[in-house]
């Protein structure tokens, strides 16, 4: 879940505004903001993603009162599995897209940032941070986040 990466943010931000910056200086998209050395659209969404609480909060309730249908014991994926996969994908998908939209921005710039970014160096910050994007709402992933919640809130009572 977004919230279990926080630890630690703050210099990998700057680090990751730092690559951006270098890969921008070197012929990769800029716009009026990232021109004057401000964070480009990538850089706000990796902060949004890991340090903003509300997001967070968002899929905590959404794990919590979700997590009924799945057995942490359980190695088989059930069918219910997926219609709750599908509402935290648009769940998710959705405050992205708003954010990046709040910030100015199109999804569509944002994509092609990021695959510059994966071309430029698929080993460098913004490749790993967007693949830490995608794996939160990757299946298997989701299921795992789900199933730990569950034995979570087993171990509260």
């Amino acid at each position: 879940m977004p919230s279990e990466s926080k630890h630690g943010r703050d210099d990998d931000a700057k680090d990751t505004h730092k690559a951006t910056k270098a890969d921008d200086e070197s012929g990769g998209a800029k716009d009026a903001a990232e021109a004057k050395g401000g964070p480009t659209i990538v850089d706000k969404v990796i902060a949004f993603f890991f340090e903003n609480d509300e997001f967070c909060a968002t899929f905590e309730r959404f794990a919590d009162k979700h997590c009924d249908i799945f057995d942490p014991d359980a190695d088989e994926m059930q069918l219910e599995y997926t219609d709750v996969y599908n509402q935290f994908t648009k769940l998710f998908e959705t405050k992205i897209e708003e954010f990046i939209e709040s910030q100015g921005s199109s999804v569509a710039e944002f994509y092609d940032l990021v695959r510059k970014a994966h071309e430029k160096d698929p080993h460098g910050t913004i490749a790993i941070y967007s693949r830490m994007l995608v794996a939160t709402s990757d299946f298997d992933v989701f299921v795992l986040m789900m199933k730990q919640t569950k034995e979570a809130q087993r171990l509260k009572k």
